[in-house]
C-alpha cells in the first residue's frame, strides 16, 4: 500500500480509509448490507483518521487470545467508541 506513483507520499491511513469507504459504499448501495471490517488495520489510527468510516462500517475486534486486552488495550476501545456507534 502506498507504493504506486499515484499514491506515494500519501499517508497509509488515508489510502486505507479511502479504499474501504469506496468498497463499503458500493456494498451498502448495491446490496443494502451492513459492512463489518476487522479492527486490526484500525488499531494504530487516531479517531480523526477513522472518522470517514463512521457511517459506513462496523469494526469487529479480531483477537484470538485468552487475554484479549493484551492485544486490544482500553485506549483502542476508546478510539473505536469515539467514532463508531457499534463495535463487535
Amino acid at each position: 500500500m502506498g507504493g504506486c506513483l499515484s499514491c506515494q507520499g500519501l499517508p497509509r491511513s488515508h489510502l486505507f480509509v479511502t479504499h474501504v469507504s469506496k468498497v463499503a459504499r458500493y456494498v451498502k448501495e448495491k446490496y443494502h448490507k451492513k459492512v463489518i471490517i476487522w479492527d486490526d488495520m484500525l488499531r494504530n489510527f487516531m479517531s480523526n483518521e477513522m472518522q470517514p468510516l463512521a457511517d459506513l462500517v462496523e469494526p469487529m475486534v479480531w483477537v484470538y487470545a485468552e487475554e484479549p486486552y493484551r492485544f486490544m488495550p482500553s485506549y483502542n476501545w476508546e478510539r473505536l467508541a469515539d467514532v463508531f456507534p457499534t463495535a463487535w
